[in-house]
């Protein structure tokens, strides 16, 4: 029997210090959201890449040795600036800048802002550190062409055979859930799969018949159905 439980997602990272997230479709929104939401609890919290991220202010650099957040706000940090983004921090910087935070969030992926990716060799980057991913993916993308909505679609089709030209069914947008997609490098960390854009699914049915799926197929340790813009989670599961 399926469980459909709203969930206040902060609670599910309570503890912990070191979370990744990678993938596409609002890793940075929900970067961003819970760290609001755990820098209102009264905890220091820091914002990082081991890729590049927009500078969003409050942000420091990594030689800049002020401590703390601003007025209690998560604090963005980078090594340096280049075209407006941070760019990133290996893991002996990222523990050393730990010190002074409670949480570090970590971006740790880059997907030029589409709802989809797959990886290049080098990618994802996280750190052994980490003692949660979160894989993010955009439910937008469903019903749409592959080439237009998927960052490095063209190491996917290679990886799939497909051309580029189909649209994005249920079943396709399941097949980046693979090893060496969006679980590659995880490891056995612990993780957990977020849907995003739930407002924005064409078909809203499908994005539930895809976490069945997901649970069945790649037994993530949880996952959601989720609007990082409205603060909505819903966790799936079944007993």
């Amino acid at each position: 029997m399926w469980i459909y439980k709203r969930v206040d997602l902060k609670d599910e990272i309570e503890g912990l210090k070191y979370l990744s997230f990678v993938g596409a479709g609002g890793k940075t929104s929900l970067i961003k959201y819970l760290a609001s939401e755990i820098a209102r609890t009264g905890k220091k919290v820091a914002i990082t890449t081991t890729t590049k991220i927009y500078a969003e202010r409050p942000y420091r650099l990594l030689e800049e040795r002020e401590t703390g957040t601003d007025n209690g706000n998560p604090i963005f940090i980078g090594k340096s600036i280049e075209n407006g983004k941070l760019t990133a921090l290996n893991e002996d910087e990222i523990e050393n800048i730990a010190k002074e935070f409670d949480v570090v969030f970590i971006e740790a992926d880059g997907a030029k802002r589409k709802p989809l990716k797959f990886p290049e060799a080098f990618e994802p980057v996280i750190i052994d550190r980490t003692e949660k991913v979160f894989i993010v993916a955009g439910l937008d993308a469903l019903y749409k062409k592959i080439k237009d909505t998927v960052f490095r679609w063209h190491i996917f089709c290679e990886k799939t055979g497909l051309s580029g030209d189909e649209v994005i069914n249920p079943e396709i947008f399941l097949m980046f859930f693979s090893p060496d997609g969006l679980l590659k490098d995880i490891g056995r960390k612990e993780f957990h799969v977020i849907l995003n854009k739930y407002d924005l699914c064409i078909e809203r049915n499908m994005a539930f018949h895809i976490a069945k799926n997901l649970i069945k197929r790649i037994k993530p340790d949880r996952i959601y159905v989720a609007s990082i813009n409205y603060g909505a989670f819903y966790k799936i599961d079944t007993f």
